[in-house]
């Protein structure tokens, strides 16, 4: 639906919407499609069972772990989306540094969707796990008509004429705005099942902001350094460097509150390098 609305915007705009799109992507798939996607037929057979204590606990443990990730995702592409993107698409003089700080921008009005739309596609699962397809169907019809409502609104405000670099960032808040609407109602509604809805969810989500506030003064502070790299591969360092030194920040604040989830995404990755190692003797 938003892609019907960028028929006014110059090439170079529709293609910082695609590529900005891409980008935000690629968080949300690796953590919120894989973890959705392994728990929907597990949560489908405790369901099916009746087992609802073990339903409740699998989906509020799913939904924990993949927001464990994909908010400070979405925090470090945010802070660092001016970097990422020519460390993405940067690769020769063709380069064009204007159309790349668009791309920047939009990028940072899609970072909030990363988040709303990994509550939208667990909850999603969840619906279809307890063989209830109408909600999805239904929000998913609300998500449509709010978009193109809030689009039509855009286009009649003038915002989304041939270059209008500021109409592309609001087409990109606006798919924020109604993901963040739509995993409200999908929350609301997955409630009402009081032997289903997870657990601990709140305060979850304010220890995972205290992390990503941490994570961020850590990427804002080294922004200011006068560090300026000569050449791409410097370039590439010196961004991955600060998405480390960030997520090993939010890290470190995560083991000071005792997050359960850090501890089960080490255990699992710790468990992966065991197995390489276990297959390779």
């Amino acid at each position: 639906i938003v892609q019907a609305f960028t028929g006014n915007f110059d090439d170079g705009i529709i293609q910082s919407l695609n590529n900005s799109k891409t980008i935000w992507q690629i968080p949300y798939g690796i953590f919120a499609v894989a973890v959705g996607s392994v728990m929907l037929p597990s949560l489908s057979a405790h369901f099916a069972a009746r087992d609802y204590k073990s339903a409740r606990a699998l989906f509020g443990k799913s939904l924990r772990n993949a927001l464990f990730l994909t908010i400070p995702s979405a925090g470090l592409l945010f802070a660092l989306s001016y970097d990422v993107v020519p460390g993405l698409f940067k690769w020769s003089g063709a380069y064009n540094t204007a159309k790349g700080q668009v791309t920047s921008m939009v990028l940072m009005g899609y970072c909030i969707a990363i988040v709303a739309q990994t509550f939208v596609f667990i909850y999603n699962q969840a619906f279809y796990a307890i063989g209830n397809t109408r909600v999805p169907l239904v929000t998913g019809a609300l998500s449509m008509v709010l978009i193109t409502l809030f689009c039509s609104i855009l286009k009649a405000l003038g915002m989304l004429s041939s270059s209008n670099s500021a109409g592309a960032l609001w087409l990109s808040l606006t798919y924020s705005i109604t993901s963040v609407i739509s995993a409200a109602v999908l929350y609301i509604l997955y409630r009402k099942n009081r032997l289903l809805a997870p657990k601990n969810l709140a305060p979850f989500m304010v220890r995972s902001a205290i992390c990503t506030a941490f994570m961020l003064l850590l990427v804002y502070t080294m922004n200011v350094l006068p560090i300026h790299p000569a050449g791409k591969i410097a370039s590439l360092l010196w961004l991955s460097a600060r998405g480390m030194i960030g997520f090993a920040g939010y890290f470190a604040a995560a083991k000071a509150m005792n997050m359960r989830e850090l501890t089960l995404f080490l255990d699992k990755i710790l468990g992966k390098i065991r197995s390489k190692r276990t297959g390779r003797v």
